[in-house]
């Protein structure tokens, strides 16, 4: 089942560096150097190598004791979600752990409720990866509360969806659809088409799984009519 990613984190391409320059006053030197540190990372990472992605841990941890000696928490916690992503990529489940936990801490006491539910997915996505289905749902649910449907319903609809993957990959057929309609539902509301696109994929495979449940026709047609539902089939 497709999960899919929240909001403007970047972390798939290690972020975007110009959300990072505030104000209008020059750059210190530390701040300059903190963000060529973190443009070498990024471009290290998109070589995809595996050495070159240990060479960006290697930039992105360099930034990361630059930020902290500027005391700017902000930085801190951007640098330690790209860092828990990459140790993600890398296949290094506790790193990223504590990577993203370092960084929820943060956001958390900067009172950045959306980046802090941004993050507690990314840590529930590794729980999902190793295994540790139960902690995954308790994990993306601590998510729901920061993301109301009326100020964020893309980030709600992408913490439902998923949840509903974890209940898909515990066979829970019907809890798993109902997270995927209130997901759905979200998206329609939000004019989401890719996000509708991933969802319907994945009420269609449940369907197909779970191959005893009633009803299954009207959504997975919903996906054959979709004009857009080939172009984002594949989940982001």
């Amino acid at each position: 089942m497709f999960q899919q990613p929240l909001g403007a984190t970047a972390t798939a391409s290690l972020g975007d560096t110009s959300q990072q320059v505030e104000g209008k006053r020059a750059p210190s030197p530390e701040q300059s150097a903190a963000e060529a540190l973190f443009n070498e990372a990024q471009q290290l990472f998109d070589q995809g190598t595996l050495e070159a992605r240990e060479q960006a841990q290697q930039k992105l941890e360099q930034a990361l004791q630059l930020w902290e000696s500027l005391d700017d928490r902000a930085k801190q916690a951007f640098t330690w979600l790209n860092l828990g992503y990459l140790h993600s990529v890398l296949g290094a489940g506790p790193q990223a752990l504590d990577a993203y936990g370092a960084a929820r801490q943060l956001y958390q006491a900067l009172g950045d409720g959306l980046a802090e539910a941004i993050t507690i997915n990314h840590l529930g996505n590794v729980y999902k990866t190793v295994g540790e289905r139960q902690r995954a749902i308790d994990t993306y649910s601590a998510a729901l509360p920061l993301v109301v449907a009326d100020k964020h319903p893309l980030e709600r609809a992408v913490t439902l969806n998923n949840i509903g993957t974890v209940y898909d990959d515990l066979s829970q057929w019907q809890t798993a659809l109902d997270y995927y309609r209130q997901a759905l539902a979200l998206h329609r509301g939000a004019q989401s088409l890719a996000g509708e696109a991933v969802v319907l994929g994945n009420i269609g495979k449940t369907y197909l799984l779970s191959a005893g449940l009633a009803n299954r026709s009207a959504d997975w047609q919903s996906l054959q009519r979709s004009d857009h539902a080939e172009q984002y089939r594949g989940g982001p």
